[in-house]
């Protein structure tokens, strides 16, 4: 899971979380790494790890879903070349 200094990271300025908002991150964080608080190996009781299949079906819906596109805001005749191949290069990742 995201750390407060990684979300700084990807927001680019300082971030603001709720209590609420940390108790569930870190809720979630032990129920997608197995460490759920109704865990109890001693009675046999074990995860089946649907958190992470959870996980990977809104992410295989949010990438399915996904389009990107680039542009260039300054324009030259030896820029199209680049661009082109940045746009293929972007595009077959994206597939």
């Amino acid at each position: 899971m995201f750390g407060y200094n990684i979300m700084k990271g990807i927001a680019g300025r300082d971030i603001t979380m709720s209590q609420p908002m940390i108790d569930a991150i870190n809720l979630w964080k032990d129920m997608i790494c197995g460490a759920a608080d109704w865990i109890n190996e001693d009675k046999g009781i074990t995860s089946l790890k649907l958190e992470e299949c959870i996980c990977r079906e809104f992410a295989d819906i949010a990438l399915g879903e996904m389009e990107a596109s680039m542009i260039i805001l300054y324009w030259t005749p030896c820029s199209r070349t680049p661009f082109e191949t940045l746009t293929r290069i972007c595009k077959m990742a994206l597939r």
